[in-house]
């Protein structure tokens, strides 16, 4: 048996976020909660996703499960809500398999109901899931620790006015922030965003209480300090820093960045919707990090996080 139950407009923007990428995926249930993992069909980018069961209205899950869904369809009956406040609850009646092991349902169906709590109008529709081969790697394991967390609305602004310039981005961490930098026919530039504040002593910015960390079973840990983590986070959501980075104890010298789709990093961005800080892991410098993918984090308040991967551009 699952049903869970959650804003129907929350749910909408998850599945916007992945319908950018993959045509269809298997939302993954567990009694932890939920999982969505899908690489794009050139095999670039790969989305990570997970909910605490916390973060839904009502959560039940009697077994592990996984169910196919094509993203297209799935949203075109989402999007039928008319408030936000309105409560979305999918519904499965029979599994199959053990209580161990993640299986997929024995029907061919899930059921969606869209509760409109202002107009009492219940929406009801069954859909048929769907079965295709999962190819999904593990997500990487991020190796060298090289984090940047900036305003998400900043990050997604400046992808979409370079994109009118190239089609690929240059990526460099700079002593106190990042330089994005884009090349065409016509025209070489770049933007520079730093601190503006002193980066040296990160107590001096204003504490704040410790929160709850969203762990996902499913993801593996970065290295690097965590603790400071929260601290920049609200340091540039407040808007007392512009960017904040932390490096690991690696050096930048001799660090020439690394070249990224500006398609895929405006697709990610839009992941602003969840979160007002984006969480930037940039690979390494060496040749060893040559193929390290970025990866771009936001929070889904407390109890969730979308991760996207994304593989450099080699040069030719």
């Amino acid at each position: 048996m699952l049903e869970v139950k959650i804003d129907v407009e929350y749910f909408v923007k998850m599945i916007e976020a992945l319908k950018l990428v993959v045509n269809e995926c298997y939302l993954k249930f567990t009694k932890q909660g939920m999982t969505i993992q899908c690489m794009d069909p050139a095999q670039i980018a790969l989305v990570h996703m997970f909910m605490e069961k916390e973060g839904f209205d009502e959560y039940t899950c009697s077994r592990p499960l996984k169910c196919g869904v094509n993203l297209e369809h799935f949203g075109t009956i989402l999007s039928l809500y008319k408030h936000p406040t309105d409560k979305l609850t999918l519904t499965i009646d029979e599994l199959s398999g053990s209580d161990n092991t993640t299986s997929q349902a024995d029907t061919e169906f899930m059921s969606i109901l869209i509760e409109d709590q202002i107009g009492k109008r219940n929406t009801s529709f069954m859909m048929k899931l769907t079965k295709f081969k999962e190819t999904v790697p593990k997500p990487p394991k991020i190796k060298t620790f090289r984090l940047l967390c900036m305003r998400s609305s900043d990050f997604s602004h400046i992808c979409r006015d370079l994109e009118n310039i190239s089609d690929k981005v240059l990526l460099k961490f700079i002593e106190r922030g990042i330089m994005l930098s884009v090349s065409s026919d016509l025209v070489d530039g770049h933007i520079q965003i730093t601190d503006n504040d002193t980066m040296a002593s990160p107590e001096e910015h204003k504490q704040t209480p410790k929160s709850k960390t969203t762990k996902d079973p499913t993801s593996q840990d970065e290295s690097g300090d965590e603790t400071r983590i929260p601290q920049l986070m609200s340091a540039v959501d407040e808007g007392s820093l512009n960017v904040a980075h932390l490096l690991g104890g690696l050096s930048l010298k001799g660090d020439k960045g690394k070249s990224f789709s500006l398609k895929y990093l405006n697709i990610f961005s839009k992941g602003e919707i969840f979160n007002s800080v984006v969480k930037i892991h940039l690979p390494g410098a060496t040749k060893a990090d040559k193929k390290e993918p970025l990866m771009l984090e936001f929070k889904i308040g407390k109890v969730g996080v979308i991760k996207y991967y994304l593989a450099p551009k080699l040069a030719d």
